[in-house]
């Protein structure tokens, strides 16, 4: 038989974890799995489009996690070999284009925006 050890409740001067910690009590600092995943990724674009629209058009899965501003739906994918990142915070008109680091910028948004089907009007310029 497996033997359960109870844990005590939280400490009730403890922010949460996620929560800002300089000069908190809380000990804990966590961050997302998003957070982790991009570390070696570069942001190289911001999209005139939420991240909805083209998930369904690339069938993607979305996943919702977050950032330390809000909540943030993401999807990390390939395309012919290059790594994309795609985030958007919830209820934003826009989504932002990561890359794995050292790979070739101009490329990578080709490939991207040819399998979308748009033109490089979706790019903020």
């Amino acid at each position: 038989m497996t033997r359960i050890v109870q844990i005590p409740p939280p400490d009730e001067r403890w922010e949460p974890a996620p929560s800002y910690q300089g000069g908190k009590e809380n000990p804990v600092s966590q961050r997302s799995s998003w957070e982790f995943a991009v570390h070696d990724y570069e942001v190289i674009a911001r999209l005139h489009s939420p991240i909805a629209p083209i998930g369904e058009r690339l069938r993607l899965s979305l996943e919702r996690t977050w950032e330390d501003v809000g909540y943030v739906d993401v999807a990390m994918f390939s395309i012919d070999g290059m790594y994309y990142g795609l985030s958007s915070f919830v209820d934003s008109g826009e989504s932002i284009l990561r890359i794995r680091k050292g790979q070739p910028e101009s490329e990578c948004i080709d490939i991207l925006l040819r399998t979308l089907g748009v033109d490089k009007e979706i790019l903020f310029s």
